[in-house]
């Protein structure tokens, strides 16, 4: 059994439990057993068929000793054989306890922080820098998984076809993940809406676990012949493909929309939000307007007319391409579970990535 230890609501957001899924679901097609344990939504496991083989669900955030020391009761009742981290909290005190425990871990990361002690560290946001992470303290077995190739998407998001910039911005996706946007609908709406021309349609993606989710209806449901508005949509690649520009939060939506091609206005609704999102501006991949809470009218308003310019946007979309975030990252990363975590060294990798 293979447990992951994540964390998701609409305050802390659910892209870790994304990535946690989309994980799974590769080790299970695999022929591996998989549980989850956390504090967790009601729609963790309502996919068919289910991500996880077993759920427990745990009491939130209570403090490193007690988190690991919950964990490694709830392991011992499953019979584990390695474990998946991927909670903010788990820093580097908490990789000291797991490795007094002398278990086998492959711990998600967001930013370079020493020392790392697991055998595997997984960091795939735009700021991640092999060359940061390589400078660490790490133990003598640790491996890096640290680059955007890394990204773990859902299986909609490979083999698309590439772009091809049109002349002009006729549907604008717009989202700021699955839980809460932090306001920032209210904010960009009426001033997305007020500078495009009224052919130009707009693709709302929103959480049902949005606070802000009854605005968003009553704002769409007076302008229907332009917004169209998608709750917990699953289709995202597909409504990314047909749109011409992103509006939205520094988060695993990024991820997405590099893998489309698809140019960027950028947001941040969290603290761990602004570096990935500086790191996208500097790749020429995106234009960053800065943290939600300092967005005025007027920067989003140019931002708009300037991402009206054809040219811009194909640099965009040739800059995301170029970062390698092509669907296959949980391929990758399953292979090096499969080889450092369940098997003796260099066994048994599947492959099915391009060649």
């Amino acid at each position: 059994m293979i447990v992951f230890r994540c964390d998701a609501n609409a305050r802390i957001g659910f892209g870790h439990l994304m990535r946690c899924r989309q994980l799974s679901n590769e080790l299970r097609r695999r022929g591996h057993m998989t549980a989850i344990y956390g504090d967790l939504p009601d729609s963790v496991n309502d996919d068919d068929p289910p991500p996880f083989d077993r759920l427990q669900r745990a009491s939130g955030w209570n403090g490193r000793r007690r988190d690991v020391k919950e964990l490694m009761e709830f392991a011992a009742s499953v019979g584990v054989s390695a474990f998946i981290i991927d909670h903010p909290g788990a820093d580097g005190e908490y990789q000291s306890l797991l490795k007094s425990r002398g278990v086998r871990w492959l711990h998600f990361i967001g930013q370079p922080a020493g020392p790392l002690l697991a055998d595997l560290i997984f960091c795939a946001n735009a700021a991640a820098d092999p060359t940061a992470f390589r400078r660490l303290e790490r133990g003598p077995e640790t491996k890096l998984l640290v680059g955007l190739e890394h990204a773990l998407l859902r299986p909609q998001f490979r083999g698309l076809e590439k772009r091809i910039t049109k002349e002009r911005v006729d549907r604008v996706f717009v989202s700021f993940g699955g839980g809460s946007d932090r306001g920032a609908f209210r904010k960009c709406l009426p001033v997305l809406l007020s500078q495009a021309d009224d052919t130009c349609r707009f693709t709302l993606a929103v959480g049902s676990g949005n606070p802000e989710l009854n605005w968003v209806k009553d704002f769409a449901a007076g302008r229907r012949d332009r917004i169209d508005l998608r709750v917990d949509e699953m289709r995202i690649a597909e409504c990314m493909l047909v749109s011409d520009l992103a509006v939205t939060a520094s988060g695993t939506t990024t991820l997405e929309a590099a893998a489309c091609g698809l140019p960027m206005i950028l947001l941040a609704i969290a603290d761990n939000q602004v570096e990935p999102a500086r790191a996208w501006a500097r790749r020429g991949a995106a234009l960053y307007l800065g943290e939600i809470d300092a967005l005025v009218p007027r920067m989003l308003a140019n931002a708009f007319r300037e991402m009206q310019a054809p040219a811009l946007r194909a640099r965009q979309t040739r800059a995301l391409y170029e970062t390698g975030v092509d669907g296959y990252g949980v391929t990758r990363v399953a292979d090096a579970v499969e080889r450092c975590l369940l098997r003796p060294e260099g066994v048994g990798e599947t492959k099915e990535q391009p060649s």
